[in-house]
Formats: structure tokens, sequence, C-alpha cells
């Protein structure tokens, strides 16, 4: 029989220093923010305890906002969600939180050259700060079970391997050319001179932090702060005509091919599939061993869902979004806003916390039985 405690919660892309963020707290008079935290971390508090927290990237804007401004919206949440019995807390940043990954770097590379010692810093390579300045914004009863993890986080739930990513690596081998790929992707196959098909981890760390320390460093300055935000406001304003457009003429194959399973759509999270298969290559290739996967979960895309589906060597693979925490009505995004995943040894649920505060369970996977393995495998 499986601990009680074997359990993980993963939420991600809260996007705390957005205007639209739904777990902000922005003041003590800011009732219904207290409200919505509270309600979340009473409710986890009546199905835990957890084995971890997992907060899987984006969980501060640093694109569109200062890391002062994002981080005193964080205060109230980080301090009722550290009131959950847990073992760790693990923070793995994401594209608009990229810069904290960078910080650690460099602390590393302090500190080395203060001992006189060498340190060169791989973009690729796995790494696991658990000395991390971050740990201040947490209450000094969880700081020292709090830990930064960058690009992968794996945990095990009874004898299921479970990797965890924000998303942006499988994004933008995903995605091709959109707002947010074409500088990356322009930069490795202009400048880098290499084509996606011989892609590595490493390359696409690097190619992805030119945009995303681009972005971080826009954000310092007040005056394009606010242009890039009036920019970004114009941008989504087009994205929403065009969508209303492409509603109308393609209403009727729009119908055909969002089907839905399990009360999730299905087709925004399977799409990433091949994409996923082609990350856990390449992050074989830098462990230099096979590495289990029974469970992939990322967040990034603000789409939730869990489908089932199989990895390149055709065993069973659940493929899990977490969803987000950004009321973007622009994005017609309501039934993954406010959105969470719980994992046990026995199955995945997403469950979304509404309008009304209330929890509810949106779609469950289970785990393949050994049976089930045994036949696949066959």
């Amino acid at each position: 029989m499986a601990s009680p405690t074997e359990k993980i919660l993963v939420l991600s892309d809260i996007h705390f220093g957005e205007g639209d963020t739904m777990l902000a707290v922005r003041s003590e008079a800011d009732v219904e923010g207290r409200a919505r935290v509270d309600g979340l971390v009473e409710w986890l508090g009546d199905h835990g305890p957890l084995k971890e927290i997992v907060l899987l990237g984006d969980v501060w804007e640093l694109w569109t906002a200062t890391f002062t401004e994002a981080s005193l919206e964080s205060s109230y949440f980080l301090s009722r969600l550290s009131t959950l019995p847990c073992e760790q807390i693990v923070f793995l940043p994401g594209n608009h939180d990229h810069h904290l990954l960078v910080q650690h770097q460099m602390v590393e590379q302090i500190r080395a050259m203060r001992d006189d010692l060498h340190l060169e810093v791989p973009a690729h390579s796995q790494r696991r700060f658990e000395d991390s300045h971050l740990s201040r914004l947490f209450p000094p009863q969880v700081r020292d079970r709090f830990i930064v993890s960058y690009p992968d986080h794996f945990a095990t739930l009874g004898e299921r391997h479970i990797v965890f990513h924000h998303g942006h690596h499988t994004a933008l081998l995903h995605e091709g050319p959109s707002v947010f790929s074409s500088i990356p992707l322009f930069f490795l196959q202009r400048m880098e001179e290499i084509g996606l098909h011989e892609v590595t981890r490493s390359d696409l760390e690097v190619a992805g932090m030119v945009l995303f320390e681009f972005m971080y460093s826009v954000s310092l300055g007040r005056r394009s702060r606010a242009k890039m935000n009036a920019f970004w406001d114009r941008f989504l304003g087009m994205k929403l005509r065009m969508a209303a457009i492409s509603a109308f003429l393609l209403r009727p194959l729009q119908r055909w091919l969002s089907t839905t399973e399990r009360g999730t759509v299905a087709q925004e999270v399977g799409c990433y599939g091949p994409a996923v298969n082609r990350i856990l290559a390449l992050a074989e290739q830098e462990h230099g061993a096979p590495l289990p996967c029974d469970g992939y979960i990322f967040g990034h895309t603000h789409r939730a869902g869990i489908v089932r589906m199989a990895n390149a060597q055709g065993k069973p693979l659940i493929l899990a979004n977490s969803g987000t925490w950004l009321h973007e009505p622009v994005k017609k995004n309501a039934s993954s806003e406010g959105t969470f995943l719980l994992l046990d040894p026995q199955h995945i649920v997403l469950y979304r916390q509404g309008g009304d505060l209330s929890i509810r369970p949106l779609d469950i996977e289970f785990w393949e039985t050994e049976s089930q393995k045994s036949k696949v495998t066959k």
C-alpha cells in the first residue's frame, strides 16, 4: 500500500507581477486575492500531506515587471503554501523567470573565483541548487527544504518515474516560427548554423537565453517596459481579431478537431508528444544513460490537460500540462485558468478552482498496471 505522503502538487505559470494573475495579494485590503489563496491552501491541506510541491516555472513575471513587484505579489501565497506539510518545495525556472537561473549560475561562478577555482557553467547541464537566495522568499521553517532545479526535475512515486520541465524547450521543438520561437530559431539556424534535426539541449538553452535575457533587460527600463506592455496589448488585440475571423470561417472544421476526452481538450496537450519524445532523447544523451519516464509534466502553454501516449520505444507515457493562474480572456482560456495537478502512485488528477473558489476535478488518468504494460510491450 502506497504511503499517503506520496503525492506531488504541481502549479505553474502563476506570473506574479502580471496584472491579471489570480493568486496575487497586492495589499492588506485585497480580500478577493486572500480568499482565493486561502481556499486553495485549505483544500490542499485536506488532501495532503505532500511529498513535493513543484513550482513549474513562470512563477514570477520578469519580462513586464520588476522582481520587487513580482515578489511582493507572491509573498502571501508563498507564506500560506509553506504551511502545507511537504518534504520539499522545488522551483524550476521557466522562460519568464529564466533570469533567476542566470543569477544562480553567476553565484556559482563568483564563489569559484573567490576560492581560486575555475568553473565553467554549461548551458545544458542538469543543476540542483540547495542553497538558493530565493529561499528568503519563504518562511524560515521551509527554507532548508527549498531547492531550485534546472532544466528538469526528477521524482518517483512508488514505481513511477516522473520528469518535470517548464516546457519552453519542448515548445521550441514543436511550434516552429512564432513570436517567441522565431528569434531562438533564427539564432540557431543562421548564427550557429544548426538545423533542428541536429540540435542539442544545450543549443536550445543558449538560443532561448538570447530572447529570455533580452526580455528581462527590457523590463528594467521604465520607458521600455511601458512600451513593451503596450506592444503586447496590441499584439493580443490583433490575435483576438484574427481568432474571431478564423472562428467564423473555420467553425465547422474547428468543431470537428476540438474533440474532448475525459473533460480536457486532448489536442492541446497531445500535439506536443513528438517534441516531448525528442526532449527525452536529448536528455538521455546528456545523462549518458536511459532515462525512465512514466509521466512527463510541463506547463508553459497555459493549456491544461492530460493525455496518454507512447514514448519512442512504444512504452506508455502520460503527458500532463498543469495550466495557468493567469486570467487571459483574449486567449479564451477559461477552462485552463486556476488549474493544478496532483500526482500519486495510482493516478494523475487535474483540478480547477472556479470563480466561486470551489475546487473540482477536470480530468484523471491512471498509471498503467503491470499487466497493461506487458500487453503494450508484446
